[in-house]
């Protein structure tokens, strides 16, 4: 399989089966890990942010009614406000990354509190066994 970098900042979604939820979340995990082996603060912290964006995607993938996706196709809306109207009870995650994201120097703390949110944020997701449930449990701190 080949490696896609983080770094691509448009993020692949599936079609909604059981198999591309797989290798989406892999991909997530992966991302994840790129993470976690960033050299600084601020690298761990955007980093995170790619991953959480890519757990959204999968979500909104999986969620998002088609004419929700082709709406964001033709006009950018952000991530975390498609997230929130779309999963309401992932709106506690979308605030979170919503609001971390806008902070320009992330001290190590909040890069590694934002890190666990991440973790949590993809095991939450990876926990759901179906296409089915994608989006029906996604507080924060769960």
């Amino acid at each position: 399989m080949a490696h896609q970098s983080v770094d691509d900042p448009s993020p692949v979604v599936g079609s909604g089966t059981g198999r591309s939820l797989r290798a989406e979340l892999h991909r997530a995990r992966g991302a994840l890990v790129e993470a976690e082996l960033a050299l600084t603060p601020a690298e761990r912290f955007e980093a995170a942010h790619r991953c959480a964006r890519l757990i959204a995607a999968v979500v909104l993938a999986h969620r998002a009614p088609a004419d929700v996706r082709a709406a964001a196709r033709s006009r950018p809306t952000p991530v975390w406000l498609l997230l929130a109207r779309t999963a309401p009870e992932c709106g506690e995650w979308a605030a979170f990354f919503a609001f971390t994201e806008r902070i320009g120097d992330p001290s190590p703390r909040l890069a590694d509190d934002v890190m666990r949110e991440v973790a949590a944020f993809l095991v939450q997701v990876e926990s759901w066994r179906s296409d089915d449930q994608v989006g029906q449990s996604c507080d924060v701190g769960e």
